[in-house]
């Protein structure tokens, strides 16, 4: 699609295009040239192949199989990268948030009054966002300290080995996400039918850095620092959040230790952002908010049972799946 597109733009026919550190290149002219960004200019493009697609050849890859050095890996041992958590502005407020002290916990009441009297603390309440701001962070994690909150707590129903049991009792009717084929054919086909199932237990999921972001408004603008892998997404929910058209909200990059990092969950640096807006904080001054772990951040538990089969060395046959998994019911798959 995206020759298709570079054919269009620079007149050229495909054939003699090539592609090149995201960039589409004339093979007989290099000066002549688009990347990706300009082709697709923010645009959903959607287009239809009317020919088969011939994969490159193994000796024609320029990346795959090749070793690469990590770029980021000197930064990071040496000390010179850059976390949310290393940006420094002037007149800098540091949040510190009430976390409840288990999944599913509920907020019944808030004491916040001693916390209060603590020289120079904010305190924050909406619904069950509690956060003590300050500009110094040991005094904020001192002020949230003497925040007095009882929490409603669930009772645990299962445990670590339990867990998979329950999912097949307690899940609600299941869907199919993809099928194909006959199972029943697949079955007479097979030489030999095998099944196995796979049990994935709950696994914290947390970044080795201390989540911190960092929330600066000026006037119809806010510019956001934090630690996330979904830069954009998080970019749409803040200007959501305040209300702002998304244009007006800058992200900047920072690093990260995981390349595989949580699902996005901005919710409280959303807030915060929310608060610095929209509170008291009427001189607009920054606010900061620093998290050694996000309680959210934690894979779910799976079941996943599958059965297969093949009636030569290197065919499949059949093979079907059902993986079960909590707030969802079980899912499909069948060839």
């Amino acid at each position: 699609m995206l020759l298709e597109l570079a054919s269009e733009h620079l007149k050229i026919p495909v054939g003699q295009l090539k592609v090149e550190r995201g960039m589409i290149i004339d093979k007989t002219n290099t000066k002549s040239r688009v990347s990706y960004g300009q082709l697709a200019k923010g645009r959903i493009i959607e287009r239809r192949l009317n020919e088969r697609v011939m994969v490159k050849s193994p000796s024609e890859f320029a990346v795959m199989g090749k070793p690469v050095k990590r770029t980021d890996a000197p930064d990071k041992v040496t000390g010179k990268a850059r976390y949310a958590g290393d940006i420094l502005l002037p007149d800098i407020l540091y949040a510190k948030i009430l976390r409840p002290p288990a999944h599913g916990a509920k907020l019944i009441s808030v004491d916040s009054s001693a916390a209060q009297k603590v020289e120079g603390a904010l305190i924050i309440e909406e619904r069950d966002f509690v956060a003590v701001l300050h500009d110094y962070p040991d005094e904020a994690e001192k002020a949230l300290s003497q925040v007095k909150a009882k929490f409603d707590m669930p009772e645990a129903t299962v445990t670590d080995t339990t867990i998979f049991e329950h999912l097949l009792k307690a899940a609600p009717a299941g869907s199919i996400a993809a099928q194909s084929g006959s199972l029943q054919t697949g079955e007479q086909q097979a030489a030999e039918i095998f099944q196995q199932t796979h049990f994935d237990g709950y696994v914290a999921h947390a970044a080795m850095e201390t989540h911190t972001a960092l929330v600066k408004i000026e006037g119809n603008r806010a510019n956001v620092w934090a630690s996330t892998q979904t830069p954009f997404g998080a970019k749409n929910e803040v200007a959501r959040a305040l209300g702002l058209p998304c244009i007006f909200c800058r992200r900047t990059k920072l690093a990260a230790f995981l390349r595989y990092s949580p699902p996005p969950h901005h919710s409280s640096w959303i807030r915060l952002a929310r608060h610095t807006r929209f509170s008291s904080l009427r001189d607009r001054r920054l606010a900061r908010a620093g998290e050694q772990y996000e309680h959210v951040c934690q894979r779910i538990a799976n079941r996943c049972h599958g059965n297969g089969g093949g009636n030569r060395p290197g065919v499949i046959s059949l093979g079907a799946f059902t993986r079960s998994q909590n707030a969802q019911g079980p899912r499909s798959g069948r060839r």
